[in-house]
């Protein structure tokens, strides 16, 4: 029974020409639309991986929206928000490293997973460095235009990163 309503879904959704997004599980560049891809990965290693938040200027518009970032917390707008968000975490964790899970684009809009892993050593969220290593998902959806990122919807799993940073 629970096959045929598989087999039946997956018919509706051929039937009524449904195509799915392209992907790319490496990073790498993808898009419906030529000359529409962004190099998501080059963004991840200038900004996080190389420890380089101004190198956010050549990523995002200056007038970038950012609705959200973590569960609680308000966006804020501008580069100038972004590069405070970048110094805060490099801060928090000298040895930070994000890995780039998936990524999904299509036409204006672009979904990433990304894995972000590091040692505690500066305060985050009100917790004194521990010491621990740490490791917490994060997935955000981005609008483009002219090449930039100008909207961004985030959320980092903060809850889990507290409870690895609090645990006895």
């Amino acid at each position: 029974m629970r096959r045929a309503g598989l087999v039946t879904g997956l018919a509706l959704f051929l039937a009524l020409g449904c195509k799915p997004l392209p992907q790319v599980s490496d990073g790498a560049q993808a898009s419906s639309e030529p000359g529409a891809s962004f190099d998501y990965r080059a963004y991840i290693d200038a900004v996080y991986n190389k420890h380089d938040p101004e190198a956010i200027d050549r990523f995002f518009a200056p007038s970038v929206k950012v609705h959200s970032v973590a569960p609680d917390a308000e966006g804020g707008e501008g580069t100038t928000y972004l590069k405070d968000l970048a110094k805060s975490l490099i801060s928090a964790f000298p040895d930070v490293k994000l890995t780039v899970d998936e990524v999904v684009q299509e036409k204006d809009r672009l979904a990433a997973r990304v894995t972000i892993e590091g040692t505690h050593k500066g305060e985050f969220a009100g917790i004194k460095p521990t010491g621990r290593a740490v490791k917490a998902a994060n997935f955000a959806v981005y609008r483009l235009e002219n090449g930039k990122i100008v909207e961004v919807w985030s959320l980092t799993d903060v809850a889990a990163l507290t409870r690895q940073l609090t645990k006895k």
